[in-house]
């Protein structure tokens, strides 16, 4: 049987790469599209915590930082406690890639780890997370066009 590892979505923006880098790296940015509440310091090895008032929390760690460019953060899956050590058979690595493009920024959402997470967690974070990063970067689009979230 064929695992599938990863969600990847690409996304070409009519906006300029400072604008799509704050509204994915900032609590002010992120708290307008994804959930509810987002507590982070935009540091590597810092925590970040993403909070849905109908789904709960997701916590993680940052892992990387290239200003304009990438952002990062591993964060457990769905069902994982907070309290539990992140590991990969427990959590999944988010990439946020920019390229600036002549009308604006290419945007690369990209989750991986799905193969590695325990088969009881699998099949539903794949799922769930499928159907999540969909809505919310139909949210993001809606932001960053100055649209009602």
């Amino acid at each position: 049987m064929t695992t599938i590892d990863q969600i990847e979505s690409v996304l070409e923006l009519p906006h300029p790469q400072q604008k799509v880098w704050q509204a994915i790296t900032t609590p002010e940015g992120l708290n307008q599209w994804f959930g509810n509440r987002v507590t982070m310091t935009l540091e590597e090895g810092s925590p970040i915590l993403f909070e849905w008032d109908e789904y709960g929390q997701a916590g993680g760690v940052i892992q990387t930082v290239e200003p304009m460019n990438k952002f990062a953060y591993r964060w457990r899956a769905n069902g994982v406690p907070e309290t539990a050590a992140m590991n990969e058979t427990n959590s999944t690595l988010v990439t946020f890639e920019l390229t600036p493009t002549p009308a604006g920024t290419r945007l690369r959402v990209l989750e991986t780890g799905f193969a590695s997470l325990d088969p009881n967690l699998r099949k539903r974070a794949f799922r769930e997370n499928t159907s999540g990063w969909a809505s919310e970067l139909e949210e993001l689009v809606a932001f960053l066009a100055g649209q009602p979230v």
